[in-house]
């Protein structure tokens, strides 16, 4: 049940992850993933910091729900391998959410609107290539995981029929 529950929780957040952070698109057809050159409005910033609240939370619930009882030793070592990194991936998006704020803080006070608007022009970079790598972490994890995920399935399927057959 609990390996179940983690590829649907992993394809989920596959999924779910990206499109929280997606800009808006003028037109409906998908463009590549890129770093965004373009300047960050603050309105835009604080959507994107609130993103990755979002994300963060949802990881930290995804963490906190309780491992099914009756796994084998292994497969309660993998969840819990797991839940580990999913509360410290969590901890990565909080500490960019807090940079990021730090960052408009600055970019907001006193300070010349030429450098207020490069230095957003900056962060926007450094924000778009730390999600890219993220984005990357998660789908490699994901794909680790259907990996085992179909290796334990095709050892379960064996062991059933090597059953069926002495019977």
């Amino acid at each position: 049940m609990r390996r179940g529950s983690l590829a649907l929780v992993i394809v989920l957040l596959v999924l779910a992850v990206p499109a929280a952070f997606a800009e808006p698109r003028s037109s409906a057809k998908p463009t590549p993933v890129r770093v965004d050159k373009r300047a960050v409005t603050a309105e835009r910033a604080h959507q994107r910091i609130a993103n990755l609240r979002r994300a963060s939370e949802g990881f930290r619930i995804v963490a906190e729900q309780p491992t099914p009882a009756g796994l084998e030793a292994r497969e309660a070592k993998d969840a819990e391998a797991y839940d580990l990194w999913l509360v410290k991936s969590a901890r990565e998006m909080d500490a960019l959410a807090r940079r990021w704020e730090r960052s408009l803080a600055a970019a907001s006070s006193k300070e010349p609107i030429l450098e207020a608007t490069k230095q957003m022009e900056e962060m926007n970079g450094s924000f778009s290539l730390q999600y890219l790598q993220m984005q990357q972490k998660i789908q490699q994890e994901a794909r680790e995981f259907n990996l085992m995920s179909n290796i334990m399935k095709s050892k379960h399927e064996a062991t059933k029929n090597a059953i069926n057959n002495i019977r």
